[in-house]
């Protein structure tokens, strides 16, 4: 199972593939070919992925959106995506005037989506971010048999696919530290490092 902060990047990574192919095809397919797209839209969620379109005067006949929509799953991309072109009648332009409205208006709030995104997924790596160099300075202050050390967050899965977040530090010297100091040093990492999951590993 992808802990949060991936999920939340592959997500990203995924919808931006999906616009980006989306682009390529609607370019080699049709803006190559001399056709002028006049309304574009784009939906895309984890479940479902939506590409709609309607041009100024070509019109496609039913073999046509066919083979085009066998295109569209042939790329890993953009595969299972709804192709809708939109040529229901010659007044199409007036139904498509509101969807246009609503599409401008769609386009700044899915900006407004993917920031908050950005800055969730910024501050998620934030968090999980240790200066190693400075906090080992400061354990062999307190610890002088530490000689190295790692932190990370670290996600442990069971199997019920429930997560465990856990602060994961390898420390490495001449002996193993005593339980006595163990605990010691558990209980100091978790004051310094403003967590409560800290879980003490020796190096082997």
């Amino acid at each position: 199972m992808l802990v949060p902060s991936s999920y939340l990047a592959y997500s990203l990574y995924r919808e931006q593939q999906f616009k980006k192919n989306a682009d390529l095809f609607i370019e080699r397919e049709f803006t190559n070919k001399g056709y002028t797209i006049v309304y574009k839209k784009t939906d895309f969620t984890p479940k479902a992925k939506k590409l709609e379109l309607a041009f100024l005067s070509r019109r496609f006949s039913a073999l046509e959106i066919k083979e085009l929509k066998e295109k569209v799953n042939q790329n890993k991309y953009l595969a299972g995506t709804q192709l809708q072109i939109r040529q229901d009648s010659t007044d199409r332009f007036n139904a498509l005037k509101g969807d246009i409205l609503s599409q401008i208006k769609s386009s700044e709030n899915e900006m407004n989506v993917k920031d908050v995104k950005i800055m969730q997924l910024e501050k998620q790596l934030t968090r999980n971010k240790f200066d190693n160099r400075q906090i080992l300075k400061e354990t062999r202050a307190l610890f002088p048999e530490v000689s190295s050390l790692s932190i990370n967050k670290s996600s442990l899965v069971n199997q019920k696919d429930s997560i465990t977040t856990i602060t994961a530090v390898i420390y490495d010297g001449a002996k193993t530290l005593s339980p006595a100091e163990s605990d010691k040093l558990k209980l100091w990492l978790n004051e310094r490092l403003l967590v409560k999951d800290v879980e003490l590993f020796k190096k082997h």
